[in-house]
């Protein structure tokens, strides 16, 4: 299985310029998939998520990696 990095150890954007980050939920809910679907583009390295939280059992996905992973998607169809 993928490791998926862990937040604390990736940089933060700078102060104000915050970006929009979405849930496996939010990806499903636009992709009209299951979360399970998403899960799976995480594992095989197709779609870039970060852990965050105390525990790191939080997954979120920012803007411009589900914008490269839905261009990605569609090349491959």
């Amino acid at each position: 299985m993928k490791q998926i990095p862990n937040y604390n150890s990736l940089l933060r954007p700078p102060a104000g310029k915050t970006e929009r980050r979405l849930t496996m939920q939010d990806v499903a809910t636009r992709d009209q998939c299951s979360v399970k679907s998403v899960r799976r583009a995480i594992e095989l390295g197709l779609l870039e998520a970060t852990r965050i939280g105390p525990s790191g059992r939080s997954i979120r996905i920012t803007e411009a990696a589900y914008a490269r992973y839905h261009a990605l998607c569609a090349t491959r169809a």
